[in-house]
């Protein structure tokens, strides 16, 4: 999908952000369905706990209709990537709830559990938040995250968001909700973030920097 016109949904050319040489993302397409509904299969129980859908994903087929419902040739809000590890699909994440006429969005993800504490996700969505400034001209990048889920709160954390508060059972999960807790990521944080990691490493590689 072409970067310029990610919200229309007017082309089908694809998207590639490699992050390590054995590590990529790549945009979602049907091909990947089997992939999609192998890891779910595998790891249904963690992620029931975390994820809505999980318990309406019951065949490749359910796969394939998501996939449909966020790659279709029509106005969309999502923009969904394939963690490729290795060369192997691990995990699924994205942008959701993308308000060009705000300039904000929404990251979501989910792993493949014998994957977890590699960094992949985290990674991922440093890369995804990247692009979303510098490609996307996004201001606002957002990650809501169920308050038990201790692991996935880390990754905003590690990558500087600030928590904002939690929308009270933001999720329906089966016959319950969920409270979300909120994190935010802004531009101009961004930048700030980046120059800073920029001032350390410069400092760091000088003979001037090394430390005592």
């Amino acid at each position: 999908m072409n970067t310029e016109n990610i919200i229309t949904g007017t082309t089908t050319s694809s998207v590639v952000l490699p992050i390590e040489e054995n590590f990529f993302l790549r945009d979602i397409t049907l091909d990947d369905a089997p992939a999609i509904y192998h890891i779910i299969e595998n790891t249904r129980e963690y992620l029931r706990k975390w994820l809505p859908f999980i318990g309406y994903s019951d065949s490749v087929t359910d796969a394939e209709e998501f996939i449909i419902s966020v790659t279709g040739k029509r106005p969309t809000q999502d923009m969904v990537f394939t963690m490729v590890f290795n060369n192997e699909i691990v995990g699924i994440v994205g942008y959701k709830n993308i308000n060009a006429l705000n300039h904000k969005l929404e990251i979501a993800y989910w792993l493949h559990d014998d994957f977890r504490g590699k960094g992949i996700t985290s990674r991922a969505c440093s890369k995804l938040v990247e692009y979303a400034f510098t490609k996307l001209r996004m201001n606002r990048v957002q990650i809501k995250v169920a308050v038990d889920n201790e692991a996935s709160k880390r990754i905003p954390l590690k990558l500087g968001f600030t928590r904002e508060g939690v929308e009270r059972e933001g999720e329906c999960f089966g016959d319950a909700y969920a409270d979300m807790e909120v994190y935010s990521l802004l531009k101009h944080e961004w930048l700030s973030l980046q120059e800073n990691a920029e001032t350390t490493a410069t400092s760091a590689a000088s003979p001037n920097g090394q430390q005592k």
